[in-house]
């Protein structure tokens, strides 16, 4: 003992005297002490020490106390699982980002042989982190190849018209500017017409024509005008093509006016049953439907419905707006808010019912019976809500959470939720990349990350005050701890509208270029009336009517949901149009859900490293150059930047849905003001006529110079000159459209840039960029960027040499003329949508 004190004196008069911490960060001593003596103030000079070992040494404590960070979260909140789950979950999503199909057993193999090198190490006690991460991303990419290549349907090659025999798996019924029409799902038996081409599962056929009114299950023959699967119509739009091959349909089209009713197949087995099933199901909610529209009328019943079972299409499409405008959107997604509302209330009722029986209550375990039940009843809400991801993932915690009262163990929430994602990436795996799972799972981790910490300060506040707290208790001041109960609740939705707000807004942004800047007080208004009045009395309503008395206490539900309705109402109309939309370019989500993760996986200094992603990807959104010029799909039709530095279209005097896209992706608010002010109607005249070409003018060849291009359209061709950047800048380039073959002579004497969906001729030498059917076929809908360079790029011949137009990366020097016939010399760069390669769902 004396010798260990002598040591230690020595080393203290070392570090007094020379200021070195060498000493004391021995090998045996513990990492939390060594990143406590790290952190110590060395009372010597500078010229000691030296700089650069304090800033090592401070780098090192650091590292010491982040390392012993990462072991209790380990150890409290196994961390490594959690994080095995989103890479498992960005391994799924990264399979539909390839730009070609994987070999699905390659993938296998590396992943069985990465988990038995993994279990190897195991064996002699090695646990590497990263291995596990590469198992479990190669795991997500594994199921999500399977799902493609075996799983999934095959996909219309080509356009034809044909009879088509099926089955009705799903009706939606649709309402678009006072024109009402069906879309049909079916269940594809017979393509008379298509040949020796695969067919498709299903087919998603729209029926504009409506008469006979025709239900699911039933067994039709019809004739229909199909096509292929639509592509994004520009770099980075939705592709609503693998949304619909994900859930089996391999084609689209418009059915004709002739519907023939055919006798059931007689089939037997398992698919049999499984078809007749989903049949009755679906049958059963339009059923639910109907009943509820005969009790609840106008737009109140269109939202019951919606909450009730998942049905969206007898919702108004002003309501549905106002609901998105306001943040109140979330309240259609039948997700944990429902089922949390309808388990535990369900719970909490039965168990007060069972404890109304003494003889039950003190020989038989009713709260395991109430969890069951609970069970059973939130089971039959998913059946009859439709089965969103949402709705999935909500069920699975909340079964999770009564499976665990069932059994009497604790349940872990933040594993819930990896055990309700991992269950979603292996039935499921193309919803990784879709906006309804990525925020659903996103605000739930949020919310259970920041209640943890609430928690947690809440104890220490108690702890601190729990003297005062036996005070009040003492002096009879019940009436005060009710007034804290109802500031508790109110203070509650309130921090969970914007702890789920703030989570979800990168995706709502990337996703839908839409934010809800009031949507906090919309919620604080919404929230008490869904909580307290909707919910409770439509479960009320449903356990009257066996007895057929639910008619007592559905208006009162309805009166509630008409207050929902106008209160978003009120808050969209009081929301300025502009901080609505938002520019998604350049969003990289993948780096704000790394922040999201961290922030809700850790506790300790490592929580702090979500503030890296976080500002990476603030800066990536902020440095990313927009387009300057945009070509649709098929060829038709162009825009270009004006000086306003906003989107102007040549080739169509109509606001397509695809140019309304771009707009809206944009960030560009004109649509949305022109949809206000057509249904305004103290408007003025001319604003409230003149609608969305008002907000979006279509050029013509009497536009007024300075503020656009100069740009016109006749029947031969399209063009604009004078072409601008993003910013404003003039680029002197010009652009011709062509619509006829007569047209290309004037127009490649005259125009930088040609596009046209008609061949061009091998004479139009003049455009240094032409964009034709066959780059149109390969790459779909583009962006263009003008790229001023200093001088142009010439070959041994003298002339600006153009690389390969089907090249979609490359780069093609141009070179332009001004008024005072100074050169100007361009690059033009340009991303289709959709890369070279090959997918399933093109």
């Amino acid at each position: 003992m004396g010798a260990g004190s002598a040591e230690k004196g020595e080393k203290r008069a070392v570090l007094s005297s020379e200021g070195k911490f060498e000493d004391l960060l021995t090998p045996e001593m513990p990492l939390e002490q060594r990143a406590a003596v790290g952190n110590m103030r060395v009372s010597s000079s500078l010229s000691t020490v030296g700089i650069w070992m304090r800033l090592y040494l401070m780098i090192e404590a650091l590292g010491l106390q982040l390392a012993a960070s990462w072991r209790d979260d380990c150890a409290c909140r196994n961390a490594r699982f959690l994080w095995c789950t989103l890479a498992m979950a960005f391994g799924a999503g990264a399979y539909y980002s390839l730009p070609d199909e994987p070999s699905f057993m390659i993938v296998v193999t590396l992943m069985l042989a990465s988990a038995l090198w993994g279990w190897r190490r195991a064996r002699k006690g090695l646990v590497d982190f990263v291995l596990l991460l590469a198992i479990s991303a190669l795991s997500g990419l594994s199921v999500a190849s399977y799902h493609g290549q075996f799983a999934a349907t095959p996909v219309l090659q080509r356009e034809l018209s044909s009879a088509i025999t099926g089955v009705i798996d799903h009706i939606d019924y649709r309402q678009r500017n006072g024109r009402k029409d069906e879309r049909w799902t079916l269940r594809v038996e017979t393509i008379d017409r298509i040949g020796t081409d695969p067919l498709p599962q299903r087919l998603l056929l729209v029926r504009k024509a409506l008469g006979e009114r025709f239900a699911v299950g039933e067994r039709i023959r019809l004739w229909a005008r199909l096509q292929p699967l639509q592509r994004p119509s520009y770099p980075g739009a939705f592709d609503y093509a693998r949304y619909l091959w994900a859930r089996s349909i391999g084609g689209q089209g418009y059915m004709g006016r002739k519907i023939e009713r055919l006798p059931k197949a007689q089939d037997t087995g398992v698919v049999a049953w499984w078809d007749g099933a989903r049949h009755g199901i679906e049958s059963k909610r339009s059923a639910i439907a109907t009943q509820i529209l005969e009790r609840i009328e106008g737009e109140a019943g269109g939202l019951a419905i919606a909450l009730a079972v998942g049905k969206r299409d007898y919702l108004a499409s002003d309501v549905k707006e106002a609901l998105r405008q306001s943040g109140l959107a979330h309240i259609l997604a039948i997700s944990g808010l429902h089922m949390a509302l309808v388990s535990m209330s369900i719970f909490w009722g039965v168990r007060a019912l069972f404890a109304l029986v003494p003889h039950l209550a003190l020989s038989y375990p009713i709260r395991q019976w109430a969890a069951a039940i609970a069970l059973i009843c939130a089971a039959s809400y998913l059946v009859l809500s439709g089965g969103s991801v949402a709705t999935i993932r909500a069920f699975l915690m909340m079964a999770i959470f009564l499976i665990a009262i069932i059994l009497g163990r604790p349940a872990l929430t933040l594993h819930n939720l990896a055990l309700a994602l991992i269950a979603v990436i292996l039935f499921q795996p193309y919803s990784m990349v879709e906006a309804g799972m990525q925020m659903s799972f996103a605000a739930t981790a949020a919310l259970i990350a920041s209640y943890d910490r609430i928690r947690v300060m809440r104890i220490a506040y108690r702890v601190k005050q729990e003297d005062r707290g036996t005070q009040y208790h003492a002096s009879g001041l019940h009436w005060m701890a009710l007034i804290r109960t109802a500031v508790r609740w109110i203070g509650g939705i309130g921090a969970t509208s914007l702890i789920a707000g703030v989570a979800v807004l990168p995706f709502s942004i990337a996703h839908f270029q839409q934010m809800a800047p009031l949507g906090l007080i919309a919620n604080l208004m919404v929230m008490p009336i869904i909580s307290l009045i909707v919910m409770p009395f439509g479960l009320v309503s449903v356990a009257l009517v066996p007895v057929g008395l639910q008619a007592l206490t559905l208006p009162l539900v309805g009166w509630g949901l008409e207050r929902v309705i106008a209160s978003a109402r009120w808050i969209a109309e009081h929301t300025d149009e502009q901080l609505l939309v938002v520019s998604g370019q350049g969003m990289v989500l993948w780096l704000f859900v790394l922040a999201i993760a961290a922030y809700a996986i850790h506790r300790g200094g490592l929580a702090w490293l979500a503030l890296a992603p976080i500002g990476a990807a603030l800066l990536v959104w902020h440095l990313v150059v927009p387009a300057d010029l945009w070509i649709s799909g098929n060829g038709t039709r162009v825009a270009y930047r004006g000086t306003d530095q906003r989107w102007h279209q040549i080739g169509s005097k109509r606001v397509t849905i695809d140019f309304a896209s771009l707009l809206h992706f944009d960030g560009d608010a004109r649509l949305l003001a022109a949809n206000r002010a057509e249904d305004d109607p103290h408007a003025e005249g001319e604003r409230n006529t003149s609608g969305l070409r008002a907000a979006v003018r279509v050029t013509t060849r009497h536009e007024e110079e300075g503020k656009v291009p100069k740009a016109g359209c006749d029947r031969l061709a399209c063009f604009a000159a004078g072409l601008h950047r993003a910013d404003g800048r003039p680029t002197a380039l010009s652009i011709g459209l062509v619509r006829k073959a007569s047209a290309f002579d004037e127009e490649c004497a005259t125009h930088d840039i040609i596009v046209s969906k008609l061949p061009i001729p091998a004479a139009c030498a003049g455009p240094r960029h032409r964009i034709g059917p066959d780059e149109l076929a390969e790459g779909g809908g583009r962006f263009v960027w003008f790229e001023q360079i200093a001088r142009p790029v010439v070959d041994k011949s003298g002339k600006s040499s153009v690389s390969n137009a089907k090249d979609t990366a490359a780069r093609r020097p141009i070179t332009t003329y001004d008024g005072t016939a100074a050169s100007h010399h361009w690059e033009l760069h340009e991303v289709a949508s959709f890369i070279a390669g090959r997918r399933p769902w093109q």
